[in-house]
């Protein structure tokens, strides 16, 4: 169950990256629109909770390349982040 909520987070981040619902929200009404995306590759992505779901999100994830930076109760260490910081810092993170 972990390794495909992972690989769903996975396919959800490139699905957002890529604007695959404008894409498809064009196809529908038959407008053929170029969109260009940036590669995952050196972006930021924010795991908040970073147990077996989160965790094998952040695996699959930071294999394109992208900063993954964990979120967790205890600021327990998680594979895949470059980072972690506790649930109770996330304000003053993003400050």
């Amino acid at each position: 169950m972990q390794k495909k909520a992972g690989e769903f987070g996975l396919m959800s981040i490139l699905m957002l990256q890529n604007h695959m619902t404008r894409l498809v929200t064009h196809q529908k009404n038959k407008e053929f629109v170029s969109l260009f995306s940036n590669p995952v590759h050196g972006k930021t992505v924010v795991v908040v909770g970073t147990g077996s779901l989160g965790g094998s999100m952040a695996k699959h994830v930071s294999k394109l390349g992208a900063n993954i930076i964990g979120v967790n109760r205890r600021g327990n260490k998680a594979e895949g982040c470059s980072k972690i910081i506790t649930i109770d810092k996330i304000d003053s993170f993003f400050a």
